[in-house]
Parts: C-alpha cells; sequence; structure tokens
C-alpha cells in the first residue's frame, strides 16, 4: 500500500459581522474562525483524515514539504515512516511538529487497512467509554455562562469548560451562578488563560490565589493556566496551598518542558493537543510518564483530545 497523495485544505469562515467580545481591561474581535482539514491516499483507493492547526504556514508546510516526502512511500508502519522524516527534514522541530499532525491521518489509513481502531495500534485501548465535556463559552455576563452551562447539560453532557475574563469578581460570580443553575452533579472547569495575558489588566498571583480559594467553595473540576504557562516553579507554589485542582500543558513548546511540568508535579492535570504540540507519538511517551508519576491524562483538541493528568484512585479521563 503505497501513499498516492497528501493534501490539506485551509479552511475559513468569515463572520457576516465581527465578533466584539469585551473582557477585563479590553476587547477582542474576531472576524473569522480558521482550520485545517488534512486528507492523505493510498493507491488502492483507502483515504485517512486528519485535523491540524489552522494556518498558512502550516499549510504551505505540507504541500511544499511532507507532502512531497510521503507520497510513494510505503505505508506499513507509521513510526518507520516518522523516524525516516526526522532524520530528514524532521530535524526542525517546527516541521516535526506538522509531520505529527499528518501522521494522525496515516494511523486512520493504517487503521483501516488492518481493519482495527487506531486505538490497537497505539498500544491497545484501555477503556471502554470516555467522558466528554463542553468546551464553549468566552468573555460573556454571568448569566450568559450559566445559561450556556445548562444548554450543555441539556445536551446529555456533564461538564462545561469556560473562559472567563471579566475581572475577579465578576469571574466568581460566574462561578457561583454556573454551579446554581447546573447543580452539584455537573462538573465545571475554568479555563483562566486570559488572566496572564492582560496586560496592565492582568491578574497578579495574590489575587490568582485568592480566585482559586474562592472558587474551590464551588468545587469547580480544575482551574486551567491561570498563571503564565511558562512558570512551573509559581504552578507549584500554587498547588501545594491544595485549593483547587490545576491543570496546564497546552503551551508546552516541546517534550523537555512538559518532562519538566510532570516532573515537578507542578499540576494535577497535564493537557495535550495532539494536533499542534507532537502528535500521537509524542503523546504516547508523554503518557507512559504521566502513569509512572500515578496521574492521570486527558487530551484536548481533535484526534485523541487534550486534557489531563491527576493523581486520583478514580482518574477522570476527559475528552472534549
Amino acid at each position: 500500500m503505497k501513499i498516492a497523495s497528501v493534501r490539506s485544505f485551509l479552511l475559513s469562515y468569515p463572520f457576516p459581522e465581527p465578533v466584539k467580545l469585551s473582557f477585563h481591561g479590553g476587547e477582542r474581535t474576531l472576524l473569522k474562525r480558521d482550520a485545517l482539514f488534512v486528507r492523505v491516499q493510498t493507491d488502492n483507493g483507502l483515504v485517512g483524515y486528519a485535523p491540524g492547526p489552522g494556518s498558512e504556514t502550516v499549510h504551505r508546510t505540507i504541500e511544499e514539504t511532507i507532502a512531497p516526502f510521503l507520497e510513494g512511500r510505503v505505508l506499513a508502519d507509521p513510526d518507520a515512516l516518522r523516524v525516516l522524516f526526522f532524520q530528514g527534514p524532521g530535524v526542525n522541530p517546527e516541521l516535526a511538529k506538522v509531520y505529527c499532525a499528518v501522521e494522525i491521518a496515516l494511523y486512520d489509513l493504517a487503521g483501516k487497512a488492518k481493519g482495527v481502531p487506531v486505538s490497537e495500534l497505539l498500544g491497545g485501548r484501555v477503556r471502554d467509554s470516555i467522558r466528554l465535556y463542553g468546551s464553549a463559552g468566552m468573555y460573556m455576563p454571568a448569566e450568559g455562562y450559566a445559561a450556556e452551562a445548562q444548554a450543555i447539560a441539556e445536551l446529555g453532557f456533564r461538564a462545561y469548560k469556560m473562559r472567563p475574563a471579566g475581572g475577579p469578581e465578576k469571574d466568581l460570580e460566574t462561578v457561583r451562578l454556573m454551579r446554581k443553575t447546573v447543580g452539584p452533579d455537573f462538573d465545571l472547569m475554568v479555563d483562566a488563560h486570559t488572566w496572564w495575558r492582560m496586560g496592565d489588566s492582568s491578574y497578579s498571583p495574590a489575587t490568582v490565589e485568592q480566585l482559586a480559594r474562592d472558587m474551590a467553595a464551588y468545587h469547580i473540576a480544575w482551574l486551567e493556566e491561570p498563571l503564565p504557562p511558562d512558570d512551573h516553579a509559581a504552578y507549584l507554589e500554587l498547588k501545594e496551598k491544595d485549593l483547587v485542582p490545576l491543570a496546564s500543558g497546552e503551551h508546552e513548546p516541546n517534550e523537555e518542558r512538559y518532562l519538566d511540568l510532570i516532573l515537578t508535579q507542578a499540576v494535577e492535570y497535564v493537557q495535550m493537543d495532539v494536533c499542534c504540540q507532537g502528535g500521537y507519538s509524542l503523546g504516547r511517551r508523554l503518557f507512559a510518564e504521566i502513569a509512572r508519576q500515578g496521574k492521570d491524562g486527558i487530551p484536548t483538541g481533535t484526534a485523541i483530545n487534550n486534557d489531563v493528568s491527576r493523581t486520583n484512585p478514580n482518574p477522570m479521563m476527559y475528552c472534549i
């Protein structure tokens, strides 16, 4: 079975009108949403698919470097092709990341050719079900988040992740109102990725600690990226106060930094976006280390997903 073609499709949806989202200290304007779709076909007609980072740079990299490398090669073992690529163009770490996104489609093809789920190619299935959460709300009034959490629950999800940035008092009121709306048996995740990116309005470490302390009363499932993600020491300091479970990882630039996050046990949940940060190969290595540290693993993104690893006798495996 030879690879006949590798194509990427850069998709963009321009909004009819700009979407303006106000947050603490500023306003964000969204003009469009982008995505990347990868399609790999073999000479016997099988087709494999994968998502990827929605950028023109990634699109060009696939067309100009990865497609010429893969086309015409025999697809027997995706791992072997990756080793060959890493010995050539993949010595560039950014090219390697893009290749690993395309590799998701190669695994899709390999699974179809063998008539087995991709999980069987990655070491075998270890669970029969995975809990899903709805990942949505961004920069809304407290009432908007509460209504959206309720709508997510009515769709059958048992958890909701939102992104607050209205200021410390409004963020706390949002969590309070969401909990009041959905009740005690529904998981709420707070993705605070904006708290450290608002310039002069960024939340101070003391404010973050107080918010974590206050939000603990509403039993949130985790607090995600409340601090600059490269400051592992700050995460460990906050974690040791044992206020709420912490999550981070989506902004780690490479395997070395991921291992530092894991080995220092700076957070309860280690997150990874399989499509953007190294594909199945990095995910498998990280999950093995996570397991050795007694944590959970949750992926987010597209093929697996990226989210968490927590020390817990009853680990919570979530995907979005």
